[in-house]
């Protein structure tokens, strides 16, 4: 138990560190989506890359100057941008910026039965369907994590994270 809480205290101060390095919230939200990347477990794919995908790119060169020279899960990062859904492929992320509620709908729905996993910055997206939320309150990133997306997408969590984010459970207790 002591080393759970020593392992806890050191990933937290770890995070807080590298993310201090960032000067915005954009490039803390940029940053934030290769670090959530390590405490995820995929059902299996087998890819050259490791695929993020960003709707309506809101970032400028953020995701490139970010990722250029660094690997998730052992595989160089390939970012792509897409206009519309119907274009979504199939990455291992899917960033979704703050969209009109008609079209997170859409997106969460278009999306709930692939293996991608939706990361987004819009409001009460996690409650609405969406996997993960990264959020901002006194200018500190948050995490809020909806565990029935997740499990239905069979993604594994580890739970180094789920101990530092908000998790919304399913309703049946699963």
């Amino acid at each position: 138990m002591k080393y759970n809480y020593i392992f806890y205290v050191f990933l937290c101060i770890i995070i807080t560190l590298t993310l201090n390095a960032y000067k915005s919230e954009d490039e803390l939200t940029v940053a934030l989506v290769g670090k959530i990347a390590k405490f995820i477990e995929w059902p299996e794919k087998s890819e050259k890359h490791f695929q993020i995908t960003v709707l309506k790119n809101p970032f400028g060169d953020l995701f490139e100057k970010t990722y250029a020279n660094r690997k998730i899960k052992n595989q160089k990062v390939a970012i792509t941008y897409i206009e519309k859904i119907e274009d979504l492929g199939n990455p291992r992320i899917f960033f979704v910026p703050k969209v009109p509620s008609n079209d997170l709908k859409k997106i969460i729905d278009y999306t709930v039965n692939k293996k991608i996993l939706l990361i987004s910055n819009a409001r009460a997206f996690a409650e609405k369907g969406g996997a993960i939320q990264v959020y901002f309150t006194s200018q500190k990133p948050r995490l809020k994590i909806n565990l029935e997306r997740t499990n239905k997408q069979e993604f594994e969590i580890k739970s180094s994270l789920l101990r530092i984010a908000e998790v919304l459970r399913p309703e049946n207790g699963e």
